[in-house]
């Protein structure tokens, strides 16, 4: 009786090991794909002055994503900001900016990160944050 109780349980344990094992197999194939060939594809930041409709919204974001070399545009109407992103090898932000100013009515302004901002790093990350702490300890372990 204990023997069955004990090769019921080593079946058991072996069924959960090979369940487990076959979903990590899974997982890291589906996560696993080509890479995405982005390293030209920047980010810029142009700010509008005054309050935006979802009709502005609307019309600022067709006419930034009408701009050749631009890839995609998204435009926060609360925040009163155009992020997009670029090919840097076939647009520049100056051009951008020139030519959205150029094509709308719209109060705009360019946005320049401030050296302080450039020292910082990347504004994604809260220096608070265990996450960064962890990171910018392995950083420095590494260098």
């Amino acid at each position: 009786m204990a023997r069955k109780k004990i090769i019921r349980i080593a079946l058991v344990l072996v069924g959960v090991f090979v369940l487990l094992s076959a979903t990590l197999v899974v997982h890291i194939y589906m996560v696993t794909s080509e890479p995405v060939v982005n390293s030209n594809l920047n980010l810029s930041r142009i700010d509008v002055e005054g309050s935006l409709s979802d009709e502005d919204v609307a019309q600022l974001k067709s006419k930034v994503n009408a701009i050749p070399g631009v890839h995609k545009a998204y435009v926060n109407a609360d925040a009163g900001t155009i992020v997009y992103g670029y090919y840097n090898d076939q647009q520049n932000p100056d051009a951008v900016y020139a030519t959205l100013s150029s094509s709308t009515d719209y109060r705009l302004t360019k946005f320049e990160v401030s050296e302080e901002d450039l020292a910082k790093g990347c504004p994604a990350f809260d220096e608070n944050s265990i996450t960064f702490k962890v990171g910018a300890f392995v950083q420095n372990v590494i260098h």
